[in-house]
């Protein structure tokens, strides 16, 4: 038999969205984590900020094993293919923006900005993207 947390590793690898946590009961207070977090800044126009450690180890496995199956190459603005881009990516839309992984890390990012960034119909962010350079994701 494995150890619990070997057996939930095993369990999330087969089916991501089994590693999320049960629903809490309707009674119960959300659970509140708060954590600091740092921005670097890369671009003002478009906005562009990078917070390291933003998604917990177990959400980015999801969302690579999510999207693993799914990646095409990269292409520039104009859709072309070019040598110089040399990652595979996938953004995660249509059927695989409903997921439940996907709804957990976009919750994320909306509670960073305190708005429904992600919903309703200005949609001023990008839809999640993963993208896998030469050496992996």
């Amino acid at each position: 038999s494995l150890p619990n947390s070997t057996a939930a590793a095993a369990a999330a690898a087969a089916d991501p969205a089994a590693a999320l946590p049960a629903a809490l009961p309707a009674a119960a207070a959300p659970l509140v984590v708060e954590r600091r977090l740092e921005a670097v800044l890369l671009s003002t126009a478009p906005r562009l900020l990078v917070v390291d450690d933003f998604f917990d180890a177990g959400l980015c496995e999801g969302l690579m094993n999510l999207a693993n199956d799914k990646l095409v190459r990269s292409r520039v603005a104009s859709g072309s293919e070019t040598p110089s881009r040399t990652s595979w990516s996938h953004f995660f839309v249509k059927d695989a923006a409903k997921h439940a992984l996907v709804a957990a890390a976009e919750g994320q990012i909306e509670a960073l900005f305190g708005c429904p960034a992600l919903r309703g119909p200005h949609k001023p962010l990008e839809k999640i993207e993963a993208i896998q350079g030469e050496g992996g994701m």
